[in-house]
């Protein structure tokens, strides 16, 4: 408004100088101009406006009567509109490019500072992870790398430009690792490889790289944004895994096994290569039906069992079956698994192997073989040792018996009693040997039958001595004793202990020469009873101190033993030892220089009530007795009447079980005394009738001395069993232990 009153101002102050008609609109011009560049559009169109309106009022109208206008007044009006509308125009043209360029301006500003920030945030992040990060332009020429990236090679960031990373690549690596890079920069595609770099310290490390293209906002490939990471160490352990899985491999092919697992859910199953070959099939279908139908028809229902019954009780499962293979051969597998379960308790999947046991199989089926052989073999020698046994102990009783009856009998004239004394002591010899054979035949069975009680050493010692006490008179053996004044509580058999003790003594009665000496010496001490048998005789030799608890082995003798025996005593003596939780060894400073025998018993603390010893000679309670003798060989028979009958009994005789069974329906006896193995029968079958029938008590006799045997009798109803060749003393013992059992007449 202004402008446009400065502009009337100015051509009324020219007005004298000009022609009324002309330039009536021109001075109204600058003032537009001036409106249109400051006020822009709308001010530019109110000043042309305001101006046509001044001017045709105050210009164009005649002075006195300015009003109305003429159409030519009109016309003038709008033809200086007409000239003012591109002034007008052009103006806010110009504005408008200039807001243009200042808008750009501004967005180019804006985006600068965007992207400063962007870059510096990228720069930052990248700085601060693990990985090495870099980034390439569209030439596959590197442009960033991180912190990370220049500490891992050991580089600085200003470097690292262009293609030097090609440097840090390994030879063997770098034509293949550079050739797909660049090929993915050509082809504008991801890029992902495995390479070896050098590292700052000059070792060459396992790398993965990956990376992805970079896209400007108008679509213009501007290269790649891209990370690597040290995989050396899962290098490393894929290498490992994957030898591992190789020997698995080895492993598993040697070992015939392979593994399998079963998807409980969807019924599939799936096989190690290995078990194609062990089933001798090329092509399985993965279903259950169809590892069913591998398996034995007549194992079928016992896999299936153990799988059901491993599932339902949680546990691991075992099973073994046969599979027949295509060419039509039986092979033996071992199947072993467990399954692994839900959070809710149900079976997801079931793990297995299986190994082809068929060698094992066989091996186990050899052995069976063997091992029935073996107890044939045992029991064929059993028999043999018994039947050995009966026919070598049957004839020694009647001599055995007369000898000790009339070795110190005034019927006989003096000068035979020693002849006597010697043939007893024979045929005694003789029936330690077959015992000794029985019982060696017990411990290499693992059959000695022990039974443990109390017991006190010294005095199981004692009774063994005096067993043995004639052979150091005969030999005129001086016996020294150095006792431990303490008891020695065992818990031990003392059978067999005395017969340990004899043995040690005898052998050392029969080493040690006429006029030697063997000495007794015992210690209590620690919880262990040590007893040493030291003699005088031939000693040792070194090489043998362990050898003489070997059966059959008789030391320093050669092929031909010199002083008798089978070798047995020691062996069986050192069983017996071990077998009460002791030990026992021989030493010996060397040939003819003595030796001792050494053993060792734990204790068992507690009082010990002495046994009451029966010695030989000692007077017994007897009464007159009706016996019946039943026995197939006539001089034992014989022996066993002429005894008795001496001994004031009644003796009836029979040899066997029929005569036996007659003269027990004719007669009243107290007692039968029986051979168990008779011609026309059994004396065990005969005791169980005499007993059920007649209520008879029994005295069994055998020349088998099995245990089997022993008891047998027993449960026949026999209340004692003698074993052939039986002493006097035995025999009255027995007569005395079943007096007790019957009625008093």
């Amino acid at each position: 408004m202004l402008a446009v009153g400065a502009a009337a101002l100015v051509r009324g102050a020219v007005a004298p100088l000009l022609d009324p008609d002309a330039l009536q609109f021109a001075f109204f011009f600058p003032a537009i101009a001036c409106a249109a560049w400051y006020g822009r559009l709308p001010a530019a169109i109110f000043a042309a406006v305001l101006s046509g309106v001044v001017a045709a009022i105050a210009f164009v109208a005649p002075t006195s009567a300015p009003l109305p206008l003429t159409a030519r007044d009109w016309m003038g009006v709008f033809a200086f509109l007409a000239a003012a509308a591109p002034v007008i125009g052009a103006i806010e043209l110009m504005h408008r490019a200039n807001d243009r360029a200042r808008a750009e301006l501004r967005r180019r500003l804006q985006v600068d500072d965007t992207s400063r920030e962007s870059e510096e945030r990228f720069r930052t992040v990248a700085d601060g992870l693990p990985l090495v990060v870099w980034v390439h332009d569209a030439d596959g020429r590197q442009q960033f790398v991180n912190r990370t990236f220049c500490e891992f090679f050991g580089v600085k960031a200003e470097e690292m430009n262009g293609a030097r990373w090609r440097e840090l690549l390994h030879p063997d690596d770098a034509a293949r690792y550079a050739t797909e890079f660049l090929a993915c920069v050509r082809d504008r595609r991801p890029f992902a490889a495995e390479v070896r770099v050098r590292r700052h310290d000059g070792q060459w490390r396992w790398c993965e790289s990956w990376a992805r293209p970079r896209w400007s906002a108008s679509g213009e490939f501007c290269g790649f944004v891209g990370a690597s990471a040290d995989i050396t160490d899962r290098k490393r352990s894929e290498a490992a895994l994957a030898e591992s899985q190789q020997r698995l491999q080895l492993a598993l092919a040697g070992a015939e096994t392979g593994v399998w697992s079963w998807e409980v859910a969807t019924g599939r199953v799936h096989w190690s290569p290995e078990l194609y070959r062990l089933f001798g099939i090329s092509e399985f279908s993965g279903t259950v039906e169809a590892a069913r139908q591998l398996v034995h028809p007549e194992d079928l229902a016992r896999v299936s069992h153990a799988i059901t019954d491993a599932l339902e009780k949680r546990e691991p499962y075992a099973v073994e079956f046969r599979i027949v293979r295509p060419d039509g051969s039986t092979h033996w597998m071992s199947d072993r698994g467990r399954a692994d379960y839900d959070a809710n308790g149900r079976p997801g999947r079931l793990l297995g192997v299986i190994t082809d046991v068929t060698a094992r199989k066989r091996v186990e089926a050899e052995l069976e073989a063997a091992r029935d052989q073996a107890l044939a073999a045992s029991r064929a020698k059993d028999r043999f040792l018994a039947m050995l046994s009966h026919e070598l102990r049957t004839p020694l009783t009647p001599a055995l018996m007369i000898a000790a009856e009339f070795e110190c009998s005034p019927l006989v004239p003096a000068a035979l009693h020693d002849d006597l004394a010697v043939v007893r002591a024979s045929i005694e010899l003789e029936a330690r040997l077959i015992d000794d054979l029985l019982d060696v035949s017990r411990v290499t069975r693992g059959k000695l039958h022990l039974q443990f009680a109390r017991c006190e050493g010294h005095a199981v010692l004692r009774q063994a001595v005096e067993t043995v006490q004639p052979e150091f008179v005969t030999k005129h053996i001086t016996l020294g004793w150095e006792l431990d004044p303490s008891d020695a509580p065992l818990w031990g058999d003392s059978v067999r202990l005395q017969q340990v003790f004899w043995n040690i003594l005898r052998n050392a009665a029969k080493f040690t020469p006429s006029g030697g000496s063997i000495r007794l010496r015992s210690q209590v001490a620690d919880g262990t009873w040590r007893l040493e048998v030291i003699d005088t005789g031939i000693g040792i030799a070194p090489d043998d101190l362990e050898r003489i608890f070997e059966s059959f082995y008789q030391s320093g003798q050669g092929a031909e033993p010199r002083l008798g025996g089978l070798g047995l005593g020691l062996t069986i003596s050192s069983s017996i030892v071990r077998d009460h939780g002791g030990k026992i060894w021989a030493e010996s400073a060397g040939l003819d220089r003595g030796s001792t025998v050494i053993i060792e018993l734990p204790l068992q603390p507690g009082s010990i009530q002495a046994a009451p010893m029966n010695l030989v000679g000692e007077p017994r309670p007897s009464r007159s007795l009706k016996i019946l003798v039943v026995e197939d060989h006539a001089p034992t028979r014989a022996a066993f009447g002429s005894l008795l009958r001496r001994r004031g009994h009644t003796v009836t005789t029979a040899e066997g079980v029929d005569s036996a069974q007659r003269e027990a329906a004719n007669q009243c006896f107290d007692l039968v005394i029986s051979d168990l193995g008779l011609l026309d029968g059994d004396g065990l079958q005969l005791m169980r009738h005499l007993r059920q029938v007649y209520g008879l008590r029994g005295i069994a006799l055998s020349g088998h001395g099995m245990e089997i045997d022993i008891q047998n009798a027993y449960d026949a109803g026999f209340s004692v069993h003698l074993t052939k060749p039986v002493t006097l003393r035995k025999l009255d013992e027995a007569l005395a232990q079943v007096m007790d059992t019957l009625p008093v007449a």
